[in-house]
């Protein structure tokens, strides 16, 4: 019997030729193949393998070859689709690759890894903290929906021929480190970012590119003066109403509590996509939210910071070496010596006519030009007592108490009239300018005195000038010049001392996170290990099961692994020091603002933590909430554990996962849910009776010229005899809109935010329709039916009194606000935007929402996860 090599050895030279093409084809062609051709390639190598051995005894190789390579191209071209890769986004019908968009995620990250890095070389890590973080590229969106959206913007820009030259990139890039980039800091940050200089000007240069045309594609739905103009009278004019509220739930029993099923049916089909108050406040709505459930350890700062400060130590020699380091915080920036050289307030815009009265009180009785004419030869007569400097008649002004008392108004620099017509508006909008003292309108006693005072009054400048001269060894003009920088003197060694007290507090509290944090990591890779051996038993036993049914299975069977984890995180609670807290499941709005639920669950101040930084960093690069990513629409792995600190007042830690994540979805028409259903479905059909009360108690109120306690004196809520009189509640005035102070995300400092007046006492639930009928669509004396937001309460509404309305009182308001504006502009860049603005911006946002879907839509952009649709 022959050996089955003989066969190799027969035709070895043949086989060594097709083995080295093959190679040779693999190496080099197949390389640059995308993978959805490769069925296509691998049929046409087999057919031609084939093929060629079947007319090997023929004498036509050839052809036989190249049949087989057509025929095996042609089957494998059948399973073509099977092999192709979904593209995850198309633009245009045209697929985006994967390679394309981890690309555009590299270059963002690289250009936002850069600003980070670069901006910590240049200013140091103090001033960044100082600056909360800076300028990140980035549109508002989730990731990828975000890169995208920069790709077709930098499209755009090409069409608009936006051109980001080197000079550009430059100027960028001085601008995010205030002008203190240097080649030294340069190179320093290339090398820990471990990329080159060109690579990072070319990230930057598309970045700056999409920046620029979405600038200039925006640039029409940016806040206008009429918009801020607007939000300001909104919180400026405020009315007086009186009301009688006619409440829906009081009709019910007089409307059918017996609903059929189809009714019952129709009603939930109407509602059951809607979630609760999607529509308006307190509106049906069945749809179950998504719900998520956290575990977490937290280190409580306040109840930790005692304990730990004992554990830590400050050296002399740390003070100093953190003083030098941070000296430029201590720099003094007072800008005025404090001589009495130095302008004081008032002086700064002197009204003429107030320091012409001040100089002889007989002549501000006269007409002005003989005041004028009068004040010339007293200038040259004048004595050496007499030729004082404007100053010091400045200086005399404190020695008329009874004059300071009238002129309050004199501290401001704006123009007296100015002064008096924004006082009547924002101080007292009862007040009218003309009851404010003015110089002109003083009685002769008051005028009179300071001229018999005069000569006490030169007596009185001595001691005014003893606190800059004690000894009377030198004069004020010899006051020893203030230093550059606060000394090192006890005070402020005590100062920062403290700082470093809290930054060493600080950095065991992270060590004690991170410690709790390790065997977390432990708990869950032993998690996910029991995750993965069960799924493949299941999936092993039945082949066949559906994703759903198994994630069902996979839920049920772990949990007495799930207990056990709480047993176990509940442990090392104990062995840390650290507390243990369950948020239960939660919807995104009670993770998200739990001070404005019903009820305040601090243990959902998670929700707004972001992930920690380390000691040595001043933040994280990553700001996003908890509760915008545990949100996310590619949800997480269960029992992931992760490191978050507090925000604004929050100064707490915090290392959690997520335990649970239920989908948002319709639940099925029976039980608590069917009773909810008939609930909402009897309290919809006792909304318009009472519409059709209010509408007729209105008619009668107009009938009798406004008179609302005559009207309804004998009339009842539903109109029958015996049941509940009306009765009507004077509202005293109110704003459309309100400032409130709420915590910044980003600051430990308040933000001043203007928003609805939602706390109007007497009127529940009202929103921005009942505003603007009220405002906007009724004038004073007019009587009209105006809902609240879910339509529970209709209020027949009379507008009693309105202030300003007159024409003369808007333009005052008006003149209040142009100045408020010139105001804060100028002040916007070291605290953020005006409240005024804050609103705008937000208003505005549904508003670039839209228009970035529009963008979205003009491209055909569509993501292969439905999640990820815009």
């Amino acid at each position: 019997m022959s050996s089955p090599f003989s066969y190799f050895r027969k035709y070895a030279k043949e086989l060594t030729v097709a083995l080295i093409g093959l190679s040779m084809f693999a190496f080099i062609v197949m390389d640059q193949l995308q993978p959805q051709n490769l069925p296509m390639v691998i049929g046409a190598l087999i057919g031609g393998v084939i093929f060629f051995w079947v007319g090997k005894g023929s004498g036509r190789r050839t052809i036989y070859t190249f049949v087989g390579l057509v025929a095996g191209f042609i089957v494998g071209s059948q399973f073509n689709s099977f092999a192709a890769p979904v593209a995850p986004v198309t633009i245009q019908n045209e697929p985006m690759e994967r390679q394309e968009l981890e690309q555009l995620l590299i270059e963002r990250n690289r250009a936002n890894q850069f600003i980070l890095t670069a901006q910590e070389e240049a200013m140091g890590r103090q001033a960044m903290q100082m600056q909360g973080g800076g300028f990140r590229f980035g549109f508002g969106l989730p990731v990828r929906q975000d890169v995208v959206l920069g790709s077709i913007l930098q499209h755009i820009g090409d069409e608009l021929k936006v051109a980001v030259t080197d000079d550009v990139v430059g100027d960028f890039i001085s601008e995010i480190t205030n002008d203190k980039m240097t080649r030294e800091a340069f190179s320093k940050t290339l090398e820990r970012m471990n990329v080159s200089g060109a690579s990072v000007y070319e990230s930057l240069r598309k970045e700056l590119k999409a920046y620029l045309a979405y600038r200039l594609h925006v640039r029409h739905l940016n806040p206008t003066p009429s918009d801020y103009w607007d939000t300001f009278r909104k919180t400026q004019i405020r009315q007086e109403l009186q009301v009688v509220p006619i409440e829906a739930d009081k009709f019910i029993p007089l409307v059918n509590n017996d609903p059929k099923d189809s009714e019952i049916q129709q009603f939930f089909d109407q509602y059951k996509d809607k979630l609760p108050g999607e529509l308006a406040v307190n509106s049906p709505g069945f749809m179950v939210p998504r719900k998520v459930n956290l575990e977490y350890l937290m280190a409580d700062r306040d109840a930790l910071h005692d304990e730990l400060a004992a554990q830590v130590e400050v050296s002399d020699e740390e003070i100093e070496k953190f003083y030098e380091e941070n000296k430029e915080t201590y720099r003094n920036l007072n800008a005025f010596s404090g001589t009495e050289e130095s302008p004081t307030g008032p002086e700064m815009t002197p009204p003429v006519t107030n320091s012409d009265s001040e100089k002889s009180p007989a002549a501000a009785e006269k007409p002005a030009e003989e005041a004028a004419s009068e004040s010339k030869p007293e200038e040259g007569e004048a004595t050496p007592e007499e030729s004082k400097p404007e100053e010091s008649s400045a200086e005399e002004k404190p020695a008329q108490p009874e004059e300071e008392k009238t002129e309050p108004e004199s501290q401001s620099s704006l123009p007296s009239s100015r002064v008096t017509a924004l006082a009547s508006v924002q101080d007292d909008p009862n007040s009218t300018p003309e009851e404010t003292a003015t110089p002109e309108n003083k009685p002769e006693e008051t005028s009179s005195e300071p001229a018999e005072s005069t000569p006490s009054a030169e007596e009185e400048e001595k001691p005014a000038a003893e606190p800059a001269t004690p000894e009377g060894e030198a004069s004020s003009e010899e006051t020893p010049k203030e230093p550059e920088y606060r000394p090192l003197d006890d005070e402020l060694r005590a100062e920062i001392r403290e700082q470093l007290i809290n930054q060493k507090v600080n950095s065991l509290i992270y060590d004690r996170i991170e410690q709790a944090m390790s065997k977390m990591r432990n708990l869950s890779d032993k998690f996910q290990e029991q995750r993965l051996k069960l799924r493949d038993q299941i999936t092993t036993a039945d082949k066949e099961i559906s994703l759903e049914d198994l994630t069902v299975r996979l839920n049920d069977e772990l949990k007495p692994v799930r207990q056990e984890l709480t047993q176990s995180l509940k442990e090392l609670a104990k062995e840390t020091g650290l507390v243990y807290h369950n948020t239960g499941l939660v919807n995104i709005l009670e993770l998200r603002s739990p001070e404005e639920q019903e009820k305040y669950n601090p243990v959902l101040d998670i929700g707004n933590s972001t992930e920690a930084a380390a000691p040595d960093r001043p933040f994280s690069a990553n700001s996003t909430p908890v509760w915008y990513n545990v949100f996310q629409p590619e949800r997480e792995p269960f029992y992931y554990p992760q490191h978050t600190s507090g925000t604004g007042l929050n100064n707490n830690q915090y290392a959690f996962w997520k335990t649970e994540d239920i989908a948002e979805h319709i639940p099925e028409l029976d039980g608590d849910v069917r009773k909810e259903v008939i609930d909402a479905l009897i309290k919809d059909r006792a909304k318009q009776p009472a519409l059709d009360r209010a509408e007729a108690i209105a008619k009668l109120i107009q009938e009798n010229e406004g008179k609302i306690a005559e009207s309804i004196a004998d009339q009842t809520i539903t109109g029958e005899e015996g049941s509940e009189k009306l009765s009507f509640i004077p509202i005293d005035p109110f704003t459309w809109m309100v400032e409130v102070s709420a915590r910044g995300q980003q600051s430990f400092m308040p933000q001043t935010q203007v928003q609805l007046n939602m706390n109007v006492e007497g009127l529940e639930s009202v929103g921005q329709e009942f505003m603007q009928t009220t405002f906007d669509e009724m004038n004073v004396g007019d009587v009209r039916v105006v809902r609240n937001s879910g339509s529970e309460i209709f209020y027949v509404v009379k507008v009693v009194s309105r202030e300003p309305t007159s024409e003369e009182e808007m333009d005052i308001l008006y003149a209040s606000f142009t100045e408020s504006l010139r105001r804060s502009l100028p002040m916007q860049q070291f605290f953020g935007p005006s409240p005024y603005a804050r609103s705008i911006l937000q208003e505005s946002q549904q508003v670039r929402q839209e228009y970035i879907q529009s963008i979205f839509d003009a491209y055909q952009v569509k993501f292969a996860d439905e999640n990820q649709q815009f």
